[in-house]
Order: C-alpha cells, then structure tokens, then sequence
C-alpha cells in the first residue's frame, strides 16, 4: 500500500506495464516512487489535459513519470510492476505534504522532482513571494532556500535513484547534491531535460558499470 492515498495507481501500473520487471537481482527494484510536487485531479495523476491541442500536456506527471521509467529500463534499472506511488506537494488541494519538512516521515526508493520552481537568483526569495495562477509554484516551503534542504530531504527517504525535469529555472540534480560532501551521486541519465541520479552509497552506480 502505498503511504499516501491520494490517487489511483492501478491504472497507472496497466499503463506503463512495459518498463516494469524485477531483473536479475543485482539492483534493487525500484517499489516506492515519491512524486514530488505532482498534481491528481480525480485520483487520476497530473492535470486533466488535452495531450493533442493544450500545449501544456507536455507538462503532465503522467508524461513525465513514462519518461523517467523509459529511462530506468534503458539503464536496465528495475520496477517493481506493483510499484506504489505517493504524491508529495505542499498546497492543500494536492495534499498539503512539504517534502522538506523534517518530520515528513515517508520513505522511497524513487524520487521525481516534479517541475518544482528553484527560484535562483538576487531576487528568488521575493519571486518566491509572487503568485503566478498557472503555475505550480504558488506556496513555497519555509525550508525551500535552506542549506543542503534537499538533500537531507531525500536522504531522508531512503531512495536511491532521484529524477529531475526542466530547465535552470526548476529544482534540479544541483539542489539534490550535498554542499560538502562531494560525489554522492552519478548522473546516469540526461536526455530531454530529464536528468537521473543514482546513490553511490547504495551500489547500484557499481552494479550498472557505467
């Protein structure tokens, strides 16, 4: 079951039965896929877009949960095809969850930072502060410009394998990355604007021999 219950994911599991299996046992498969900053409308996961005329679809979670795991098989890493998914974002209509704060208390195996604004910059505080009614970005963690937040974040979770999407402007490998501790992670993965990480720690960098 999965920590959350905020959508359904068995069609999702129908959906993207292609890029599942359990592999031969030399990496973990991935269970726990924590989507950070997704939208649900329904239970269904991301917007209710026209992928054919809105020229935002492109933007969809369901679009961009299909990249990352395409990606993930493409590196012969493992899902579980009864993955469980929770959905992670800090305004109230999508479940009110700060992925930052400390007592957070969820665990993951996966991490998808889902189009989340870093706000960088002079003036990334105060366009923090601004509300921009179609994008995400319109309620921002107290723990957003802390040191190493996002890092201790996802170490928190357990995971071992972190995704990002997007351009300079959203939360990407750099704010997963420790300020001091160096080369915690290798990119495996970077291709469309999808960039995906994996643990050193955990050896599954050694076990994918790249």
């Amino acid at each position: 079951m999965a920590q959350t219950d905020f959508i359904d994911v068995e069609p999702l599991r129908e959906t993207f039965a292609q890029y599942c299996g359990h592999g031969d046992g030399t990496i973990k498969p991935v269970k726990t896929i924590m989507m950070v900053g997704a939208v649900f409308n329904d239970r269904n996961l991301g917007f209710d877009l026209d992928s054919e005329n809105d020229p935002f679809a492109f933007m969809d979670d369901k679009h961009y949960l299909q990249s990352v795991l395409a990606a993930l098989k493409d590196k012969n890493i493992p899902v579980d095809p009864d993955f469980e998914i929770d959905v992670v974002n800090i305004k109230q209509e999508y479940g009110g969850l700060d992925f930052l704060n400390p007592q957070l208390g969820l665990k993951a195996d996966l991490i998808i930072s889902c189009f989340i604004y870093a706000f960088n910059g002079p003036n990334g505080k105060a366009y923090a502060k601004e509300v921009a009614p179609w994008a995400r970005a319109t309620q921002v963690s107290p723990n957003h410009f802390d040191k190493d937040a996002w890092y201790d974040a996802a170490e928190r979770t357990g995971a071992f394998i972190i995704a990002t999407i997007g351009s300079l402007e959203e939360i990407s490998l750099s704010q997963f990355e420790h300020s001091t501790k160096k080369d915690n992670y290798q990119l495996v993965h970077n291709a469309n604007d999808t960039k995906i990480m994996i643990d050193r720690v955990a050896g599954a960098s050694n076990a994918l021999k790249i």
